[in-house]
């Protein structure tokens, strides 16, 4: 009975064949009864797998084992249910064998049931992978000859059904051996590209991808130098991206998220005989460069570049444009095509930097190491260890993992070719399960949210693979209950677990964007934290900083990973990292504005990091304040609206970042919590404009086109909101903006440009009147579907209507009682089509009109009877389609805001204003 029981316990699906057949390995690999002896138990300690000293064999099983082996005669054991046979050895031990070789030790790789594809099923060959702060996954496809792939969208979170999105708009020419790295606000950069090589020479760009929009948006400025393909990004600390190489070429430049442009960086004197160079942004703001790359393109061997160095920044380091490169003390081995990651000592000041493989086949068995803390020309890498599987590697991938270890696959050229993984503090490797397809060429890999590693790509190969470390095998996983969206560089945050007691790590990881074995964002940082006191789910921690410009922790987005005393990580949180030191708004961020009374007005934006912030003058501008916002994110660049009951009462809109219609007040002494009012049943778009209104003191309305493409509406009565309803009858682009008027108490109206690029009209009189068309533009013209639109009444018996039309030129329509036909405003100035505009009046007699022209400049144009010509407000340049905020506290004041560089320094972003008291005033800023 004992032994059907052991057969019985063998033959348990827990035992994988891929576990069954490592275990045949071991046994009939030994050359002799020691051999055996070298199985051992397995533990975990300090936060990494590790062998025990205590073989599962001792000797005289050992001996047994051998003989007994050897009896079966030259194929050895072929079944485990033989080693029952022996005596002396129990399912004890044959358990123990699985430990030792199982997903425990070794993890586990696990084939989807689906490729990366086209939108109609096809495969799809990808070349490039970034993990977006959504959690999905963006694939660039190796588009070789520009036939305009899109870039799929894949959710990691279903490894059963393929969930696959694509963005409706695609960059204009393919991405693919184009360069990324991720902006400050989670939006992926790419530059150049084009497919093979001088297929298309004019990628010579940038486009970013919104991960919440799914959208890619060109770059206003071209590069400096030209077409660049294979190039490498770095995002660096100070809201600027470095951008080197590209077909060969070592000329630097950087990308200014503020400008959305691109400036020269002079001293770069060294070439570069790699295309995508290995670059590692380290914690001074020096970029050392590991001398990994591509020689030239493609699969095969390529001349060595053995000097590796480092790139300074003159000071003052944030937004220089100036450096000077630094060779260091030349290596041996040949790293090209080889794969290199940034390794930071826990909780010190230590930093190493890691390569693996490269393309001669004399020396890619090994890996080594170098210490680039402090930097200097005798700065020397470590000899050259070789790898304990004695593998060559060309073209493999490696891995950060949460717990600090780093897995390597791929770079060999056959089936069920061996893992590793590297154990940085005890610079020794462990062997890990075999993956099945071949990933050299082409291949890609990254940290999924999860803690699993997916593997994607090669060319041929649009499998996609799955690995689940050791870790995950090791016990339950500790879960966050809690955490904060967005930290800021040196605060206190806390994270709220059940497991509190037991956690023995936080770390915050950098989603990864690699292509080409090359990747500049890795980085796993540990975090400093303490348990609560009295609290026991609850943990204190303090976010990296370093100061400014935070190149320890470059502002943007992080997992957030705890890890137990076991080892075992949670699944991540997304977190944002901001920079203390400053208020940073996004380019083309949208401004609420409000007056209370003459002498008040306020500003309300939403930050780079998903935050309100408000500014209010009283005579002299205060400091920006953020408005009350547990667990609260609204999207960069989000639409806030505000309206003002009466002068004591003040009320914020917004969309939030899980497509809910929130607001928060002021009831004349203090910000309320943000309260929430829903959504209607067909979803709202995060950070979608809204239009509002005040009808009277006890009405509120808010108004927002849905993801149906249907205006919905909801209201207050003065004591509670009421619920959702819609206006049906036109369809308009989700999301689109909309302008709205009152003309006294009994009425409000409102306009968008619908889907067919038609200015729509309803109106309410105590009921809704149906949609109408105005007068179709027949002089030429047509308008943007979904374009911006101003709009104001100079008294009870007059409306009027603005947006900017496809000709470049600012259109208006007007109704005194009936619609007048279209007119234009003719000038010198061109404007984008659809572009923001803004509008006031100062009196009965006055109206006054704002757009920013595609010369990035502010322009106006006034009546007071009839049109007067077009003028420019001041020098500030302001990029195209730059939303505007106005208002006017009496008659003889106008003011308008916008998001502008802050200068001196280009890379900062923030609220700039400008005034009018009967002349123009320059322009200042709020910081």
């Amino acid at each position: 009975m004992a032994m059907e029981m052991q057969v019985k316990a063998l033959g348990s699906p827990n035992i994988l064949p891929r576990v069954h057949r490592r275990i045949l390995e071991f046994l009939n690999s030994a050359g002799r009864p020691g051999d055996l002896m070298e199985a051992t138990q397995t533990a975990s300690h300090n936060h990494s797998r590790h062998r025990t000293a205590q073989p599962i064999f001792d000797e005289r099983l050992a001996r047994t084992v051998f003989d007994h082996r050897e009896s079966l005669g030259a194929y050895g054991f072929h079944d485990l249910r033989q080693l029952l046979e022996i005596d002396g050895l129990t399912s004890a031990h044959i358990h123990a064998l699985h430990e030792h070789f199982g997903p425990a030790a070794y993890g586990q790789w696990r084939v989807l049931d689906y490729n990366t594809r086209h939108p109609d099923g096809r495969p799809m060959d990808v070349a490039h992978v970034a993990l977006l702060h959504t959690g999905k996954v963006l694939f660039i496809p190796a588009d070789y000859q520009n036939q305009g792939w899109p870039t799929p969208i894949w959710d990691p979170a279903d490894e059963t059904s393929p969930r696959f999105e694509y963005p409706l708009l695609n960059p204009d020419y393919a991405l693919f051996c184009g360069g990324h790295s991720f902006l400050s606000d989670g939006r992926l950069l790419v530059v150049g590209g084009g497919g093979d090589r001088n297929v298309t020479p004019e990628a010579v760009a940038g486009f970013k991808f919104d991960p919440v929009a799914l959208t890619w948006t060109r770059t206003v400025g071209d590069m400096h130098h030209g077409y660049r393909w294979y190039p490498t990004v770095v995002t660096l600390g100070d809201f600027r991206s470095l951008i080197t190489c590209g077909d060969g070429q070592g000329d630097m430049e950087v990308y200014n998220e503020a400008t959305d442009r691109f400036d020269d960086i002079t001293g770069d004197s060294r070439g570069f005989p790699n295309l995508y160079p290995g670059f590692h942004l380290l914690p001074n703001h020096t970029v050392f460069y590991s001398r990994t790359g591509w020689g030239t393109a493609g699969a095969m061997p390529a001349t060595p570049d053995n000097e590796s160095g480092f790139f300074s920044f003159a000071p003052p380091v944030a937004g220089s444009s100036s450096g000077t490169w630094t060779n260091i003390t030349p290596a041996a081995t040949n790293r090209v095509k080889g794969m290199s990651v940034t390794l930071l000592q826990a909780m010190s000041t230590n930093i190493r930097v890691l390569v693996v493989g490269g393309a001669s086949s004399t020396d890619n068995d090994t890996y080594e190491t170098i210490d680039v803390s402090n930097l200097s020309p005798s700065s020397t890498w470590n000899m050259p260890k070789p790898m304990p599987d004695k593998q060559s590697r060309r073209q493999c991938n490696a891995v950060l993992l949460p717990d600090g270890t780093v897995f390597v696959s791929g770079g060999i050229d056959t089936l069920f070719s061996p893992c590793a993984l590297y154990l940085p503090d005890r610079d020794d490797w462990l062997p890990m399960e075999r993956m099945l397809y071949i990933r050299t060429y082409h291949s890609v890999s990254l940290l999924l949210p999860s803690g699993k590693v997916m593997v994607a790509g090669g060319d041929g190969t649009p499998q996609i693979e799955i690995f689940s470390p050791p870790y995950l095998f090791h016990g339950p996983r500790p879960v966050i209950s809690s955490a904060p969206q967005t930290v800021r560089h040196g605060e206190n945050f806390h994270i709220d677990t059940r497991e509190a007691d037991a956690i023995a790590k936080v770390v915050l990881v950098r989603p990864m964007a690699v292509t080409h074995q090359t990747d500049t964002e890795q980085r796993v940082i540990e975090l400093s934290f303490s348990r609560v006191p009295d609290h026991g789910g609850r943990l204190q921690v303090v976010a990296p900083d370093g100061a400014f410009p935070h190149s320890l922790a470059p502002q943007g987005y992080y997992m957030l990973f705890i890890l137990n005393r076991d080892g075992v990580p949670s699944e991540a949180s997304w977190i944002a990292l901001a920079s203390p030191r400053r208020f940073t708004v996004l380019d083309r961020t949208p401004i609420a504005s409000h007056k209370r009374n003459d002498d008040h007005m306020e500003l309300w934006v939403v930050d780079a990091f998903g935050t309100v912030r408000g500014n209010w003058w009283n005579g002299t501008w205060h400091a920006w304040y953020a408005l009350p916002n547990p667990g609260v994110r609204f999207p960069p660049r989000g639409h806030l609206a505000v309206l003002g009951r009466h002068e004591d009462h003040m009320e914020v809109f917004g969309i939030s970042d899980d497509g809910v219609l929130r607001h928060i007040w002021w009831d004349g002494t203090n910000w309320q919590q943000w309260g929430t009012l829903g959504a209607p049943a067909p979803g709202l778009p995060p950070g979608a404009p809204l239009a509002v209104r005040s009808r009277f003191r006890d009405h509120m309305e808010v108004w927002v086109v849905a993801a149906d493409g249907q205006v919905h509406g909801i209201w207050w009565d003065g004591t509670n909101w009421q619920g959702w309803y819609a206006l049906p009858g036109a369809i308009f682009p989700a999301g689109a903006p909309f302008a709205v008027h009152c003309r006294h108490d009994d009425h409000m109206e409102i306009w968008g440009i619908d889907g067919t690029g038609t200015l729509r009209g309803n109106w309410w009189n105590g009921n809704w009147n149906g949609w109408y068309s105005l007068p179709t533009p027949a002089n030429g013209f047509s308008l943007v579907p979904g374009g911006h639109l101003a709009t104001l009444g100079r008294y009870e018996d007059h409306m009027e209507v603005w947006t900017i039309g496809t000709d470049d030129r600012l259109h208006g329509v007007w109704w005194d009682g009936n619609w007048q036909p279209w007119y234009t405003l003719p000038g010198p100035f061109s404007f984008p089509p659809g572009a923001p505009l803004e509008v006031l009046s100062r009196n009965d007699d006055y109206m006054e009109i704002w757009c920013v022209g595609d010369d990035d400049r502010l322009h106006g144009v006034w009546w007071n009877g009839s049109w007067e010509p077009w003028y420019t407000v001041g020098p500030m340049p302001i990029p195209e389609r730059t939303p505007l905020a106005t208002l006017s506290r009496n008659d003889d004041h106008m003011e308008v805001w916008c998001v502008a560089p802050d200068d001196p320094r280009p890379f900062m972003r923030t609220v700039h204003g400008v005034w009018w008291d009967g002349s123009w005033k320059p322009f200042y800023w709020l910081r």
